[in-house]
């Protein structure tokens, strides 16, 4: 999440997918002035503002570096129901000078995250890698506009992991080992500037693999791991994702310990500059025990 990214010289509107079931995410004829789909019932537009889904899931606003830009931005978080059908999802506008620096990810998280630690986490996190599998479902919506001179972003699962060695009941941003990204759609945009060092099917599609071993700041760094489906690849709808194969390519290449664990994994759209709205139903995470 905390990474710059490299622009690739494209420009146009991308129409990125669609679902029945799921309200149109250009709909201007908004509650208010917001643009956002008639069937929203609720939504929130400040920093961190957070909208609780089904008491397993959080949507936040996440802006964690919107301070890199001076120009005008905006982004919203909301939930509805269209049809019997609940959805959740973000609005964007973010005008930045440069291109290759990610200004927000509106995100919905499970879990427990290393940033800020709580009581009331599910129950089944953390998690160690060998004791467990990690599925995923989504039906998503999304379309990306280019605004402001351009439109980068990727949409991607960020799953943060910390030590074997670290005390599962209480732990915080230090015991950070590595943050696990899974792009499943993107624009303009390679994972941290990197050049991939390998490759991995899985869920039927091929991702490449970028690996950084210090990311994070002094004195506490941590491995970043991305899996990217490449530009032009659109995974917009999946009744079971599975994660583990993710897991077990960094465990088998010596990234992640089996005894390591999973303490967040966040579903969001990092976003440099340009415009779009994310719509997304039928969302889960589950956690098996093997």
């Amino acid at each position: 999440m905390k990474r710059r990214l490299i622009f690739l010289f494209v420009f146009g509107i991308l129409f990125l997918g669609s679902c029945s079931k799921l309200p149109d995410a250009g709909n201007s004829n908004s509650p208010g002035s917001t643009g956002l789909p008639d069937s929203v019932t609720s939504f929130k537009t400040n920093n961190n503002d957070q909208i609780v889904i089904d008491s397993r899931y959080m949507v936040n606003n996440n802006e964690w570096n919107i301070q890199h830009t001076s120009f005008p931005c905006s982004e919203i978080i909301f939930k509805g129901n269209t049809r019997g059908s609940d959805y959740f999802g973000w609005k964007w506008s973010m005008n930045n000078p440069d291109q290759y620096t990610v200004l927000t990810y509106p995100e919905v998280f499970c879990g427990d995250t290393p940033w800020a630690p709580s009581a009331t986490h599910p129950v089944d996190f953390p998690f160690t890698i060998a004791g467990h599998g990690l599925t995923s479902s989504f039906n998503i919506n999304q379309t990306t506009t280019t605004a402001f001179g351009g439109n980068t972003y990727d949409l991607a699962y960020d799953i943060w992991i910390i030590s074997n060695t670290s005390n599962p009941a209480s732990f915080t941003s230090k015991d950070i080992k590595c943050e696990l990204m899974i792009w499943l759609a993107s624009a303009n945009a390679i994972p941290d500037g990197l050049a991939p060092t390998g490759s991995i099917t899985a869920n039927g599609y091929t991702f490449n693999y970028y690996y950084s071993p210090t990311q994070g700041g002094s004195p506490h760094t941590w491995t970043y791991a991305a899996f990217s489906a490449g530009s032009g690849t659109q995974i917009f709808n999946a009744a079971s994702f599975d994660i583990a194969p993710f897991l077990a390519y960094l465990t088998n290449n010596g990234v992640l310990n089996p005894g390591d664990y999973v303490c967040t994994v966040e579903l969001g759209t990092e976003v440099s500059i340009g415009e779009g709205i994310t719509v997304i139903s039928n969302y889960s995470v589950v956690v098996t025990t093997k």
